[in-house]
């Protein structure tokens, strides 16, 4: 869930209503919290790790000072969310970001872990699952 005044009507209590409905069809609800995303409007890691100059990369991060500023909304919501007996947050920033360096990292040689700007590659979805395969463990 990545709520943006663009693609979710501009109104939260609609949003959050749709999520009550859904809510009454499960025990429990697990939200995933976003991941870093890219800029789409520039060249995308795996483009440009195969260009001339992909040879010289060695790392592509989002800071993650601007990821968090770029996601206020959703993390309140997502806070809101989590105060419900039934909704879990999944927290996955810790996956790609390091506080210390304010980094999240889309390439980190040799790992690649976003396709696209807003897309993960296989390699890069593998810590959430597990993360995800744990809390259904604890939930079952």
């Amino acid at each position: 869930v990545y709520y943006t005044e663009k693609f979710s009507s501009k109104d939260l209590s609609i949003f959050r209503e749709n999520i009550n409905i859904l809510s009454t069809y499960s025990k429990n609800l697990i939200f995933i919290e976003p991941f870093p995303t890219m800029d789409v409007y520039k060249i995308g890691p795996r483009d440009l790790l195969t260009s001339v100059y992909g040879s010289k990369v060695k790392q592509l991060y989002i800071p993650l000072s601007d990821w968090n500023e770029n996601t206020l909304k959703t993390s309140s919501f997502l806070s809101e969310l989590s105060k419900d007996s039934k909704i879990r947050v999944l927290e996955i920033n810790d996956l790609f970001c390091s506080q210390k360096e304010n980094k999240c990292y889309v390439y980190d040689s040799p790992n690649l872990f976003y396709l696209d700007a807003t897309h993960l590659t296989i390699e890069g979805s593998f810590p959430i699952v597990n993360r995800l395969i744990s809390i259904l463990k604890i939930l079952n």
